[in-house]
């Protein structure tokens, strides 16, 4: 007896299996939970130090091989590179697959406390990340404004970033896409070498003379010509007094 036939001869048979399959198929969708995403998350974590006014080799030496060192003891790490550059140290670990990556982030901040006193005193924070599925951004919008790039850069950054920031649920706010102001520092080459000075030694001098909540300065680089330029971006308006 075929499907057909069967349906046929009992009716009131087959008209039970169909509504026990719409009744099972409504109580399934009421239940099934709403996500973006599949929860996962990858088995890297990245350690991210940012270190401004200094050198690539500088970084490298001060913070990337410490962290390289008191890592590569870790249990089950599979792989581990970094890059060092002129504004920060990142280093990526790589575990194996099926471990609790939960307790291989807890061991990274416990080899982190412990490798802390050997790194610069002027490094003020260091960002662990193990990317998820539910760290995606669930919301984005944009602003327009027919104002000054510097006001908007003081709404977006005291305004509207603390009161996103205090919304239950929020974890992160990330910003991109803002202007800022920059400052272009002139040195030249030629007379720097002429008295055996160091093209990084200007460095400390241009930043200890702004505010944190004034700028940061990105790398050195060079036009070419024998001079090199140092750019300060700002987040204020204002330029710092001389």
């Amino acid at each position: 007896m075929n499907i057909s036939e069967f349906s046929v001869k009992k009716p009131i048979t087959m008209l039970m299996i169909i509504v026990s399959v719409i009744v099972l198929g409504i109580l399934s969708l009421q239940r099934l939970p709403l996500a973006f995403l599949p929860n996962f998350s990858s088995d890297d974590v990245d350690i991210n130090i940012p270190y401004v006014s200094s050198s690539p080799e500088e970084v490298e030496r001060l913070i990337t091989r410490p962290i390289e060192e008191i890592m590569s003891t870790l249990p089950h790490l599979q792989n581990i590179s970094s890059t060092s550059s002129a504004e920060e140290s990142r280093v990526e670990l790589e575990f194996v697959d099926g471990i609790d990556m939960g307790m291989a982030a807890v061991e990274v901040r416990d080899r982190l406390d412990r490798v802390r006193p050997q790194l610069p005193d002027d490094v003020d924070r260091i960002h662990i990340r193990r990317w998820q599925s539910a760290d995606l951004p669930v919301i984005q919008f944009s602003l327009a404004w027919g104002g000054s790039n510097d006001e908007l850069n003081d709404i977006v950054h005291k305004i509207i970033v603390p009161r996103v920031q205090r919304i239950d649920g929020v974890a992160n706010v990330d910003i991109g896409g803002l202007q800022q102001r920059q400052v272009l520092v002139e040195l030249d080459l030629e007379r720097m070498r002429a008295h055996h000075v160091d093209v990084y030694v200007p460095r400390g001098p241009v930043r200890l003379s702004f505010q944190d909540e004034d700028g940061i300065i990105d790398d050195l680089f060079s036009n070419g010509g024998g001079q090199i330029f140092q750019v300060l971006h700002l987040r204020r308006g204002q330029l710092p007094e001389t």
